[in-house]
């Protein structure tokens, strides 16, 4: 405990984000093994590049394949076709535009604090701009499905005088239900 692994990676195409990672108590898995994660960022298309991590005399390796990443098939009849990171001029964190795209506010103080300059890099590389993502997108999915739910008589009417109590708990019932699917596709650094 204490001692530092240092970890390499051969050729240019891979690049190790941390390249000295402190033994700790809680890296140990049995008395005698620890266990510690490694970050890994691909530069360029490649496959068989050679991760080591090496303490004292001891090393293990792994072999990484650098491979472009693909666009999941949406199912048929989905309303929602992505998102996207645009400034609006309405006060709004997000909008629900009308051909199936999650408009991402930039100006939005909030957004602007989680994404920065470059959203789609934070994203990318920070878990908690990934849970911003989730949420952002969960709510206006489910605000849009429940409305056009009630609207088309698919949900009972339980505040038929305040349709909007309606929404705010189906919403709430539906992001319970499926919230942990929405997570899981998008927050991938935890």
């Amino acid at each position: 405990m204490g001692a530092e692994v240092d970890v390499t990676a051969d050729g240019t195409t891979l690049q190790v984000m941390t390249q000295r990672i402190p033994l700790q108590e809680s890296c140990r898995v049995t008395p005698n093994v620890a266990q510690v994660e490694i970050t890994v960022k691909g530069t360029s298309i490649a496959t068989d590049v050679m991760v080591t991590a090496s303490l004292h005399t001891f090393s293990a390796g792994t072999k990484v394949s650098i491979t472009r990443r693909e666009q999941k098939e949406r199912s048929a009849g989905g309303i929602f076709r992505g998102y996207n990171f645009v400034p609006l001029e309405r006060k709004i964190q997000t909008l629900f535009d009308p051909e199936g795209w999650i408009l991402i506010n930039t100006r939005d103080p909030v957004n602007r604090r989680y994404f920065g300059e470059e959203p789609f890099r934070a994203v990318e590389e920070n878990a908690h701009c990934q849970v911003r993502l989730a949420d952002l997108v969960l709510n206006e999915c489910l605000q849009m499905m429940v409305s056009q739910a009630l609207q088309e008589a698919k949900l009972d009417r339980r505040f038929p005088n305040n349709p909007e109590i309606d929404v705010q708990n189906y919403s709430a019932e539906k992001k319970f239900e499926i919230g942990p699917q929405i997570h899981e596709l998008i927050v991938t650094k935890l």
